[in-house]
């Protein structure tokens, strides 16, 4: 049941309208790429057009359509008039470092290795400002450390960092964790709750602008089972789970940085039999493919089909293929070293500052198939950091669209991809009656050249939450704008303005105003609270 009739004058730069909105066909969907470039003392390079890259697909090289710097810098909203809210706080983080110590898929011989190198690099620290930490425990949880903070939360900047009380905190929470596995827990549940936790957590970084990347000290999980892990003697492959995956941190422009620690004197493969912790443990629960099925050109770390030595493979969970194949998708850098310290200042400092790259391929690259990536630099002595592969998963735009607006409706977190400030004005005369006005940070906005013009299109809904927990979504509105040079420069620099009337019900105590772009795949969310004195 819809609870809102919306009508959109679409108001562009401060009420100075120079485009209009339109009707025009769902945008060319763009590949957009997260690239990170250091100089040859691994310090970032900020100076870089989209002259200095170019990019290949399949081997093709392709022309960048999109192209967009995003630097680390703290967020100044405190001219904000009064009742305007933004996704982007004052003093708030424009990227983020999370490690995720994941004793879920860390064999037990290890993981006490790894928390005392954790812990001894951390009381190092000098800033931390932009460090987390999350534990991923024996029943497959996510448990904040020291988490990123919600939009209701404070962020502290100055003082000691947090990582001085690093041994504590630690302690602390390996007191309250669980000390065992689940009864009756498998391969196949395990996998799967892994993927579940690192989207969830990725959700939980969209909230912050910027490059995310995570520090995962694992063991790893495989992309598929052999015969002897399995009850039916079949193998079981986890590619089109890695594949969704990879879309949603891809999306959420946040990177995989994994690091195993190796116990001296054991193989680097860590093979485990039967039996042992946490590999060897068998039994359904998955979807049952050959080997590269489902169309999706396999999941091998190097691009291609995994061999059949690999998915005759029953050794457990200590695949490092399969953990570099995370970084491979998502733009981060693998396991080289099996050093936690390094492991992490890579991260960080790789997320200081980063560059969006976008190129539209053709129609018929959208197959389902696996595609190598390669990027690289004209300019002397920079090196790039980008994802190597990705899944060219046919989707329409239609099924992109609600799917990402639903995900945004029902995360907790607002979405800081697109910059968005938004307020609610109510009608004395018909509370019922909302007007909410929002605008839209045009350096966010994909604008694609289309001959002397330049086109965006984006997708706005509102939703809505009552005292009740209920959450009702609008339906999805087109804004298609088509520029000169000169409109859409003026438009990078004072943004998009939209407004939208909005009837609630009497209980509706916050709105959230949503905005995705079908061209780059990028979303903006921010929540209004509803004054309770207006309503009766």
């Amino acid at each position: 049941m819809q609870l809102y009739s919306i009508a959109v004058p679409l108001i562009v730069l401060a009420a100075a309208p120079l485009g209009g909105a339109d009707e025009t066909p769902a945008a060319p969907q763009l590949e957009v790429l997260n690239v990170v470039a250091v100089d040859g003392h691994g310090q970032p390079v900020t100076d870089l057009t989209a002259d200095d890259f170019e990019v290949t697909d399949s081997g093709k090289r392709q022309v960048i359509s999109y192209f967009h710097h995003t630097d680390s810098k703290l967020w100044d909203t405190s001219a904000l008039p009064p009742n305007i809210l933004s996704n982007r706080r004052s003093g708030g983080l424009s990227s983020a470092t999370v490690i995720l110590f994941d004793m879920f898929n860390e064999r037990f011989g290890t993981r006490g290795n790894a928390s005392v190198n954790l812990v001894k690099y951390l009381e190092h620290l000098q800033n931390a400002d932009s460090l987390f930490l999350y534990i991923l425990t024996l029943d497959g949880k996510l448990y904040p450390v020291h988490g990123v903070p919600s939009g209701e939360e404070p962020i502290q900047h100055g003082g000691p960092p947090w990582t001085k009380q690093a041994r504590q905190i630690m302690d602390g929470a390996f007191r309250t964790l669980p000390k065992l596995l689940p009864v009756g827990m498998n391969d196949p549940v395990r996998i799967q709750e892994t993927y579940m936790a690192l989207a969830q957590l990725a959700v939980q970084l969209s909230s912050i602008p910027g490059r995310k990347n995570i520090v995962w000290i694992t063991d790893g999980v495989p992309l598929s089972l052999g015969p002897r892990r399995s009850l039916t003697g079949e193998f079981v492959d986890f590619t089109p789970e890695l594949r969704q995956l990879s879309q949603a941190l891809d999306r959420c422009e946040t990177a995989i940085y994994p690091v195993r620690q190796v116990m001296l004197g054991s193989p680097d493969a860590m093979d485990s039999s039967a039996g042992e912790e946490p590999g060897g443990l068998t039994g359904p629960g998955a979807s049952r493919n050959p080997p590269g099925g489902g169309g999706s050109g396999g999941g091998s770390g190097k691009g291609g089909s995994r061999s059949a030595s690999n998915n005759n493979n029953d050794s457990g969970l200590g695949d490092i293929q399969t953990v570099d194949e995370f970084a491979g998708l998502t733009g981060g850098r693998a396991d080289a070293g099996k050093d936690i310290g390094k492991a992490i200042d890579q991260a960080m400092n790789d997320a200081r500052t980063s560059y969006q790259i976008g190129y539209i391929p053709g129609p018929e690259n959208w197959d389902d198939k696996l595609h190598k990536l390669h990027v690289t630099s004209s300019r002397k002595g920079v090196h790039l950091q980008a994802k190597t592969s990705y899944y060219a998963w046919r989707l329409q735009p239609g099924p992109r669209t609600d799917w990402a607006i639903t995900s945004a409706a029902t995360s907790l977190y607002d979405s800081a991809e697109i910059g968005v400030r938004a307020g609610v004005m109510q009608n004395p005369a018909n509370v019922d009656v909302a007007h909410v006005e929002a605008h839209i940070d045009g350096g966010d906005i994909a604008f694609l050249k289309d001959g002397a013009s330049y086109s965006a299109h984006l997708r706005v809904a509102i939703a809505a939450y009552t005292t009740d927990g209920q959450t009702e979504k609008s339906a999805t509105v087109p804004i298609n704008l088509h520029f000169s040079l000169e409109e859409r420069d003026k438009a990078l620099k004072e943004g998009v303005i939209t407004s939208q009337d909005v009837q609630m019900q009497a209980n509706t105590r916050k709105l959230r105003f949503i905005v995705f772009d079908e061209a780059s795949n990028a979303v903006g969310a921010v929540t209004i609270p509803v004054v309770a004195s207006s309503k009766p």
